[in-house]
């Protein structure tokens, strides 16, 4: 067993991977939020803890004070005060004495390969191009500290196609295809294959990686993989209709 901290469970993919790991029944779980309060039903033993991001002292404390071996971060890391809050977080772990692993918010592509071989995010100005840069700045101080780390890469999130018949964990995104809408923007021949991964296996994951006696740099977490085209038949049968569809280059 381990004493495990969630960082931002707003209710979003927090909260899908603070309850996997509660499931599993293995682990005491902790979350880590700015305004402490019940989150759960009295019969779920999982308590909430306040800390101040703009601390690393107190959050270290808070920390060490519950003995908190494996911090977990979920904050989305869109702007930069939440780039701060989880860069503030990872000093203030590598700081507690206690805390041994610590999981970046990733959840997505792997970021630091695609700014190595230049492809962050193709447009500037937008927050994905930011946050592409933040979770790059993330993992470097980590590769500093004595930490257990480890990137959870899931490619898209499945979830997002669902929307909005099913409920999105995170703000739903149309991401090449727009189920809401009905239309569909396929990057270059639609030949590329990809990778989405539905939450549920993300949370499944994450706490199944508790148990490993160490942690790889990069945890890669693959629900299924498909082409764009493979995608766009799921999307048409499902909605059963042709979407109005637009192609371009890669």
């Amino acid at each position: 067993m381990v004493k495990v901290a969630i960082a931002d469970h707003s209710g979003g993919l927090g909260r899908v991977i603070t309850e996997a790991i509660f499931a599993t029944g293995k682990h005491q779980v902790f979350v880590l939020s700015r305004n402490p309060r019940r989150l759960f039903d009295d019969d779920i033993d999982i308590r909430s803890l306040e800390v101040d991001y703009s601390s690393t002292a107190q959050i270290a404390n808070v920390l060490r004070s519950n003995h908190i071996q494996v911090v977990v971060s979920a904050i989305g890391i869109v702007f930069e005060d939440s780039h701060l809050a989880q860069m503030n977080l990872i000093d203030a772990a590598s700081q507690s004495g206690t805390v041994t692993r610590f999981a970046p918010s990733e959840y997505a592509i792997d970021y630091v390969e695609a700014a190595r071989n230049g492809f962050p995010f193709p447009v500037l100005g937008l927050a994905a191009y930011k946050s592409s840069h933040y979770k790059v700045e993330a993992f470097e101080k980590l590769k500093v500290t004595e930490m257990k780390h480890t990137r959870f890469i899931i490619g898209f999130l499945m979830d997002y196609y669902g929307f909005p018949a099913e409920p999105v964990p995170v703000l739903p995104l149309a991401v090449v295809l727009d189920m809401e809408n009905c239309k569909a923007g396929i990057p270059g021949d639609g030949e590329g294959r990809i990778t989405p991964t539905h939450s549920e296996t993300i949370g499944k994951s994450v706490a199944a990686s508790l148990d490993l006696p160490t942690w790889p740099s990069r945890s890669w977490i693959v629900g299924g993989t498909l082409t764009w085209n493979e995608a766009l038949k799921i999307a048409e049968k499902a909605r059963g209709t042709s979407p109005a569809l637009y192609r371009g280059r890669n």
